[in-house]
């Protein structure tokens, strides 16, 4: 088995049922994204563009792995490495390390996708090492995104997954991009990181009027919720206060709310978050097109001790974090 051989092939009508049998082998019926038990849905959103998906054959062309590409972000030109996986029985192959590499190449992406990111867990090194080097930068953590009991192989101690968000390096976003003075210093070495340049300062202040404008989605097995904020109104306060309410209610665990760096009033838009206990995250460039600008409240105490982060940036990032955690909970009140 350590000799085998495998070609990596992209998903399509002739193998597309492959796909439900690689998942089998690892999580029964039970894995979080039914979508690849149905290769017809599968096939149909390949087909709209929405998804890349590559599979290793061994050699006698039995499925070994499968790794794919999504367009998860609000930016469609930016899209998510997600899902790799491998077959139990191919476990001490090279199949995952062939399968992780391959989007790693920027001509291999489908037409029109201008950069990548990945959501590296932390309860172990081997995806955020394959993303550093490739070259991405990590540039936000997730603190307790999802429950480990979602894992095919639950981590000993583990009870919450964080996740470092690595980004592939991109021409600068055209546009302006204003930061809020609280995160000036670590927005700062972000873009340094990245080679790009610094925002300007967030003077303006929250509108008196209109309507907020956001996307929200939940997954309900990771007792986590996504916010993104295209526009800011002036019934900011109403929206924040109800997303904790919504997490509170449902029993969330981590609410992530990434707001458009685009907007003047993000600066006003971040105290107010800060004030209802949300804490730093990161940046995560080109999510809107424009830069997103992380923010977090996490409704449990975070086991950092089993946090493991590559590189040490990676760690300096984490530190920051902490610590705006901890002056959010003085200035808030809120249990953190």
């Amino acid at each position: 088995m350590a000799d085998e051989q495998f070609r990596l092939v992209p998903v399509g009508p002739d193998n597309a049922v492959l796909v439900g049998a690689v998942f089998r082998a690892v999580y029964g019926e039970d894995y979080v994204d039914q979508l690849v038990y149905r290769p017809e849905e599968l096939l149909k959103k390949i087909a709209q563009g929405r998804l890349a998906g590559l599979l290793a054959l061994d050699n006698a062309g039995r499925p070994a792995g499968y790794a794919a590409l999504g367009a998860t972000a609000p930016n469609p030109c930016l899209w998510e490495e997600k899902g790799l996986i491998v077959v139990p029985a191919y476990n001490k192959t090279d199949a995952g390390i062939l399968l992780a590499c391959y989007f790693g190449n920027p001509a291999v992406w489908p037409a029109g996708v201008a950069g990548v990111f990945a959501a590296a867990v932390c309860h172990h090194y081997f995806s955020q090492v394959i993303c550093a080097k490739a070259g991405w930068i990590a540039s936000a953590i997730q603190l307790d995104l999802f429950d480990a009991a979602i894992l095919h192989e639950r981590p000993a101690g583990v009870g919450r997954i964080s996740c470092s968000l690595f980004f592939s390096l991109m021409p600068p976003a055209g546009g302006r991009s204003y930061w809020p003075s609280a995160y000036r210093g670590i927005l700062s070495s972000l873009a340094a990181a990245r080679r790009e340049p610094e925002g300007e300062l967030s003077t303006e202040p929250l509108p008196g009027v209109g309507a907020t404008d956001v996307q929200v989605s939940s997954v309900t097995a990771s007792r986590s919720l996504t916010v993104n904020v295209f526009r800011i109104g002036g019934d900011w306060a109403a929206v924040v206060d109800g997303l904790a309410a919504e997490a509170r209610r449902e029993r969330l665990v981590s609410v992530q709310v990434f707001i458009d760096t685009a907007n003047p009033a993000i600066g006003a838009a971040v105290e107010l978050l800060r004030a209802r206990g949300f804490f730093f995250g990161g940046l995560a460039p080109r999510w809107f097109g424009s830069d997103g600008l992380l923010m977090q409240r996490v409704f449990a105490d975070t086991r950092y001790d089993l946090i493991k982060l590559y590189p040490d940036t990676a760690g300096r990032l984490l530190a920051f974090i902490r610590s705006d955690r901890l002056a959010v909970g003085k200035e808030s009140g809120a249990i953190t």
